[in-house]
């Protein structure tokens, strides 16, 4: 079955950014996680960059040592969900 026989007529195709936004939220996610960034749900992409190695993530304080390494930040995203309450 298409996708497109799904929609209702005159309905725009979700974009893929809607698409997984939907997910993330619908699975309570804070964002997505890279090797070295992370975005929050409401701000996908923000580097601009292939978001195709990124994994869904939960916002969180970052450690004492996480600031040392890379300096002052609000929080940082962690594909851990135990991870969510950790930091300072």
């Amino acid at each position: 079955m298409n996708i497109i026989e799904l929609r209702d007529e005159g309905e725009p195709a979700p974009t893929v950014i809607n698409i997984l936004r939907t997910y993330l939220e619908n699975n309570n996610y804070d964002g997505l996680c890279g090797d070295e960034c992370g975005c929050p749900i409401d701000d996908l992409r923000a580097c601009d960059e292939s978001f195709s190695h990124c994994k869904p993530g939960y916002k969180r304080k970052p450690t004492q040592e996480e600031i040392e390494e890379y300096g002052e930040c609000e929080w940082i995203m962690s594909t851990r969900k135990e991870d969510k309450d950790a930091g300072v």
